[in-house]
């Protein structure tokens, strides 16, 4: 049984059951998955935004590390680090978008 049919009736009903709340009757599937890809899309900004907020520390340690071994391996392994984040952050919008367009 799908998830959403148990979940809209028992919201419909505390809505429903508050004065001044309008409850939404006409909530489609296009509509939940127009609401999901506005939070996919808001967490990989935010995402993003902290991965490059990552490098720049890094680079900061990086270039402030006077040439000992260890401050800039720690330091590349930031940069990689976000990198990698980045790379799985996007990779995981563009299946969610590839799985979006095949259903």
């Amino acid at each position: 049984m799908n998830i959403l049919s148990n979940l809209i009736p028992k919201a419909y009903a505390v809505a429903a059951s508050n004065p001044g709340v309008t409850p939404v009757t006409n909530l489609t599937s296009a509509d939940i998955t127009t609401i999901a890809n506005n939070i996919a899309n808001w967490m990989l900004f935010v995402l993003i935004a902290i991965a490059g907020v990552l490098v720049t520390i890094a680079a900061f340690q990086y270039l402030l590390s006077g040439g000992e071994e260890k401050k800039v391996a720690a330091a590349k392994n930031k940069i990689i680090y976000a990198a990698v984040g980045i790379a799985v952050g996007i990779l995981a919008r563009s299946i969610a978008g590839l799985v979006d367009l095949i259903v």
